[in-house]
């Protein structure tokens, strides 16, 4: 088959390193298979995979910088399970990449952009990231102290980032977050039908409009809530990624508010944006690893 490259490996591989499948065929274990990965891609595109196998996404494996994303899976493995692996595995080329990934990469990623984003800021600036890891995703935050919240309020929430410099964080808001496009195709029905018909689109419209209002109202309880708990969460979108240097702006924000509200000394890590190169290096590897971006490395360069 062409389409197959074939390897032979001398080295003794932990149990577990091949999963059976049927009578005709068997698969590498994640495991292995990371640290395969580890020998032929480059470190940024690992940890983003690591993400991913530690994760509740896929992404398409003929096209994973571009392809279709497929959300609420459960996670192969995770990061101690990774890390265990790669403790007890010897003699492969890629140990000693993979061994360094695992320091930039956690568990509970729910949808690509997550673990995108937290690649960024877990790798260190000499690796074109933020460096403002250690990253926790989607952290149980307590935000009501009484033991029945009133209702309708929440006692918990989950912000989608938490970064490890100061207690602030990241919640990405993609495009489904709010249903405009559910919005607007109830208009148009409840415009276009007649009689009966079209009261019961009416009534579906004006539900429609209450969840999405519930929605934003919502969000703006759940910010409050855990600037009260000691956090703050910067919202980002969809488009403040696909800006130009968007992430960027978003980073220096928090920076400003790590070193105003926290006290913290950022001088190391506005060093990301001081040097020209780095920054321009930074914004290549990002669009090559942002599904909506445009890709200015080649996929060799980065996968």
């Amino acid at each position: 088959m062409q389409t197959v490259c074939n390897h032979v490996c001398s080295s003794a591989l932990p149990n577990g390193s091949v999963l059976w499948l049927d009578e005709h065929a068997n698969v590498v274990s994640p495991s292995l298979m990371f640290v395969q990965m580890a020998e032929i891609i480059s470190l940024p595109a690992l940890v983003l995979l690591g993400y991913e196998l530690c994760g509740n996404y896929a992404r398409t494996p003929d096209n994973p910088a571009r392809g279709a994303v497929l959300d609420h899976i459960p996670a192969i493995t995770s990061v101690g399970e990774l890390q265990e692996y790669v403790d007890a595995v010897v003699g492969l080329t890629g140990i000693t990449k993979a061994r360094l990934a695992l320091q930039y990469i956690s568990d509970h990623a729910l949808s690509a952009p997550e673990g995108l984003l937290a690649t960024m800021y877990s790798l260190p600036i000499d690796e074109l990231g933020y460096g403002l890891g250690p990253v926790t995703l989607n952290e149980r935050v307590l935000v009501a102290q009484d033991e029945d919240p009133l209702p309708g309020r929440s006692k918990h929430r989950y912000p989608d980032i938490t970064l490890g410099i100061a207690p602030v964080g990241i919640n990405y808001d993609g495009e489904g977050h709010i249903d405009f496009r559910g919005l607007v195709q109830a208009v148009r029905l409840a415009d276009r039908l007649e009689g009966d018909k079209r009261l019961d689109a009416q009534l579906a419209l004006a539900q429609k409009i209450r969840s999405i209002r519930e929605k934003v109202v919502d969000d703006n309880r759940r910010d409050r809530e855990l600037i009260v708990s000691g956090r703050i969460v910067f919202p980002i979108t969809k488009e403040d990624l696909s800006d130009d240097y968007g992430l960027d702006e978003l980073t220096k924000q928090i920076l400003k508010t790590v070193k105003y509200y926290y006290g913290i000394d950022t001088t190391e890590y506005e060093s990301a944006f001081a040097n020209t190169d780095l920054t321009r290096d930074r914004k290549s590897l990002f669009e090559a690893m942002w599904t909506p971006g445009r890709a200015d490395l080649s996929s060799r360069e980065l996968w």
